[in-house]
C-alpha cells in the first residue's frame, strides 16, 4: 500500500515498529522479518538475516522474486 501511495518502504526499526504494531498495516517480508529479527535479539538469540531468490520458471532465469527469512 505506501508504495501505491507513493511513499517509501521503510528499513528502520522504529518506522516497521510503527507501521506494523501500531498502525496494524501489513508490509513487504523485508519489513516483516526485519522487525522478528529485531524481537529475536532483544530475547538473546542470535539471529541473521537470509535473502533468497524464487524462480518463477526455470528456463527464464529474468522472473526472479526476492524474499527474507531469519536463520538462527
Amino acid at each position: 500500500m505506501s508504495v501505491a501511495l507513493g511513499q517509501s518502504v521503510s528499513h528502520d526499526s522504529d518506522s516497521i515498529f510503527y507501521k506494523l504494531v501500531l498502525q496494524r498495516r501489513g508490509s513487504y517480508c523485508y519489513e516483516l522479518n526485519l522487525l522478528l529479527l529485531d524481537a529475536l535479539m532483544l530475547l538473546g538469540y542470535h539471529a541473521r538475516p537470509l535473502t533468497g531468490h524464487v524462480l518463477k520458471d526455470l528456463n527464464q532465469m529474468n522472473t526472479v522474486h526476492e524474499h527474507i527469512c531469519c536463520l538462527r
